[in-house]
């Protein structure tokens, strides 16, 4: 898999869970610079629509040159919500962190961690219902891609 099923469908699952359901994309991927080394995309660009009426722009990529931690942007009418360097910061202030992991690199968090501990603590966990949004998000991204960044609208029972 290439860097939005591998890396990036976390940070596309968040801004789902953040924003609401996504309801189309248009989408390009592409090998740029790690051409010759892998075989799929190693760059991702999409223009999401939310169910919600909302639009996002979402941006991968693993040919960057440094270990780049997500980025997270939602611009409100009143103030901006930023997810970076593992902190949510509300208009400029931080108002949480999360732990880097005890392994790994830092900008993993602890997320992982705190999933695990929270299925065998509490018998917790994400359902396959809980993911769907984001799997038939990447799906339609990569039929978007293969066709020339076409709207393609995700499918609902």
């Amino acid at each position: 898999g290439g860097v939005l099923i591998n890396q990036a469908i976390h940070t596309l699952d968040l801004m789902g869970y953040l924003t609401g359901e996504i309801e189309a994309v248009r989408a390009r991927m592409d090998n740029f610079s790690l051409d010759g080394i892998i075989d799929v995309e190693d760059a991702c660009m999409a223009h999401i629509y939310f169910k919600n009426g909302h639009e996002g722009i979402f941006y991968a990529t693993n040919g960057y040159k440094e270990n780049s931690a997500p980025f997270l942007e939602i611009v409100f009418e009143n103030g901006i919500a930023r997810y970076m360097e593992n902190s949510l910061w509300i208009n400029g202030h931080i108002e949480a962190e999360d732990v880097p992991a005890a392994v790994g690199k830092a900008y993993w968090g602890s997320g992982h961690e705190k999933l695990l501990r929270r299925y065998y603590d509490e018998g917790l966990y994400f359902s396959p219902a809980d993911a769907a949004n984001t799997m038939r998000a990447v799906f339609a991204m990569y039929e978007s891609a293969e066709d020339k960044g076409r709207m393609v609208r995700l499918l609902y029972k």
